[in-house]
């Protein structure tokens, strides 16, 4: 009978990548075993470790077609630096499709060498204030910039310290300061409520023996700032006068 007419399908069926090639750093082989991972969105698609074949540091395997579409960039880390960034193109996928099989292996070297050209700062506060410089939350610098950090601490809040990727902080205790982008870093500015100062409240007449002064709430010490109920009493013989203190004023001096 009749074979008919080819039906051509609308888009090609989903198939795995394979990267393959060698790993060196600095222009020499790796040690075997280091860890070759590759990423889409900073998510890992594939991972494997270097082998040893014929004195060459050598990767192979397969990224996952169900992660890395056309038009995304893979990213290759060796022993978490990134040495490599690939473009996936439409055509890659399309190639001799469906009339027969697209090649779907890349050989791409990974090379550590010099660090990349730029970093990214991500930045982030804590309940009781917030960030103010950088602007943005996340941030793309050329390496060595020197970066301008501000935290800026709400009503009744305090600035803490900055913690995080923080090594290259100039000062992590204060809230103006900068950062070395000599890496990608994330950091945050963190921030407690303020505690007022509490004062000691002891209570004594003069003379003593004229009278008693009573702290009436008796929970000292007490906050900068509250109202305590004070009293005093007179012994037979005396009367009360005034009230006075080295610190801290009276609604009335003279009750």
């Amino acid at each position: 009978g009749s074979l008919g007419t080819p039906v051509l399908a609308d888009e090609p069926p989903v198939m795995n990548h394979q990267f393959y090639g060698d790993v060196t750093s600095q222009g020499d082989p790796v040690d075997e075993g280091v860890s070759v991972v590759a990423k889409v969105n900073g998510e890992p698609c594939g991972s494997t470790t270097v082998y040893i074949e014929d004195a060459k540091s050598k990767y192979n395997f397969e990224v996952s077609g169900e992660v890395a579409s056309p038009g995304d960039p893979i990213e290759f880390y060796v022993d978490d630096v990134k040495a490599a960034l690939y473009d996936v193109e439409a055509d890659e996928y399309m190639d001799s499709y469906p009339f027969g099989p697209p090649d779907y292996r890349t050989e791409l070297d990974l090379a550590l060498g010099e660090a990349p050209a730029e970093y990214t700062l991500t930045v982030a506060s804590t309940t009781g204030g917030s960030v103010t410089e950088p602007v943005d939350a996340i941030s793309t610098y050329d390496a060595g910039t020197v970066v301008d950090l501000l935290a800026v601490p709400d009503t009744d809040y305090e600035f803490l310290n900055w913690t995080g990727d923080v090594d290259m902080v100039t000062d992590v205790d204060a809230a103006d300061t900068t950062i070395t982008m000599n890496g990608d870093y994330s950091i945050t500015a963190n921030f407690e409520p303020i505690t007022p100062p509490t004062y000691a409240l002891t209570m004594a007449a003069a003379p003593v023996i004229g009278g008693t002064a009573t702290d009436v709430i008796g929970l000292s010490p007490y906050a900068e700032g509250a109202e305590v109920s004070i009293a005093a009493v007179a012994e037979e013989g005396y009367q009360f006068v005034d009230w006075t203190a080295l610190a801290g004023t009276f609604l009335d001096a003279t009750q």
